[in-house]
């Protein structure tokens, strides 16, 4: 998610077909990663054997719904905001997850944001990375 852009959505399964998906798929390209070290953050493609195999992931319709919601919404503020929207510095395209005038948040902000959302639900103590892992088991 640090690193998607608008630009890697299809949400209209426009591009279904050249990415290998049956026609009309809505999908994401997996293909940029933005991750901290050390103070620094790197922004590039991502590593590992999986991107070789399914660099486009078919989303389901309630999150096309959800980030059609999105894009709408950072229309707005990109008017409201007029020429002080931008867009990132290091890739100069627009990411998904962005702040109201369009700057792109910290890699460590999504950690931070998943705990205090599992404080505000009363739930025990949780490591963002062993939720996704956990999610993505085959059962």
């Amino acid at each position: 998610m640090a690193g998607l852009r608008s630009e890697d959505v299809d949400l209209t399964g426009r591009s279904a077909e050249a990415r290998r998906l049956p026609s009309g798929t809505p999908s994401i390209a997996v293909v940029n990663n933005r991750v901290a070290a050390g103070g620094a953050i790197y922004e590039g493609a991502p590593k590992g054997k999986g991107l070789l195999r399914a660099p486009y992931l078919p989303i389901p319709a309630v999150v096309v719904h959800a980030l059609t919601t999105l894009q709408l919404v950072q229309l707005t503020e990109a008017e409201a905001a007029g020429t002080a929207y931008g867009s990132c510095r290091r890739c100069s395209g627009r990411h998904l997850v962005a702040n109201e005038i369009g700057q792109t948040y910290r890699p460590e902000w999504y950690g931070d944001q998943f705990v205090r959302q599992v404080k505000a639900a009363g739930m025990e103590r949780a490591i963002l990375n062993s939720a996704r892992l956990g999610a993505s088991l085959d059962r």
